[in-house]
């Protein structure tokens, strides 16, 4: 095989600017690169595009653009496991509180969530570290990012 099977798409793309930049392309024709890569060098990558494309860019530019593109395939591909509802193995934090947490009742949570600044993670951590009620009015925190950290140095002391 030839880079040209592997490239010539991306540098078509790039030489008739039917994308934005060289990094949409880049994101476009990634798994192309990837497979050329596999048979070719950097420098010969990078000599076949600017050859091809009348461009002069450095091989470790077109390197960096590709890791750029292997970045937002890995966030992408995060994000679609996190909403995923067949991913059935995928615990994320929320949940993990949520069955930890020893709420009697909703009347409890809504007492908390009343000293809490309606912060539903600072009524929590209140709860799961055995906090009460009385003792977060006696801090008498003017906010939640204060009550936070008090609780923090609470929950750290204790």
């Amino acid at each position: 095989m030839t880079i040209d099977t592997f490239l010539y798409g991306l540098c078509e793309a790039i030489k008739n600017k039917t994308t934005k930049s060289k990094q949409t392309a880049f994101d476009l024709f990634y798994s192309h690169i990837i497979e050329a890569k596999k048979y070719y060098s950097w420098e010969q990558i990078a000599d076949y595009i600017n050859n091809s494309t009348g461009n002069n860019v450095a091989a470790s530019a077109y390197r960096n653009m590709l890791t750029r593109t292997k970045n937002k395939k890995h966030l992408m591909e995060d994000d679609t496991s996190n909403t995923n509802p067949v991913n059935k193995n995928h615990v994320s934090y929320e949940d993990e509180e949520n069955k930890s947490m020893p709420i009697k009742n909703a009347d409890d949570m809504n007492s908390y969530l009343s000293v809490c600044f309606n912060n539903e993670r600072l009524a929590r951590r209140a709860i799961e570290g055995g906090v009460s009620i009385e003792q977060i009015k006696e801090w008498q925190c003017p906010n939640s990012i204060r009550l936070g950290t008090t609780l923090s140095n609470h929950l750290q002391n204790k």
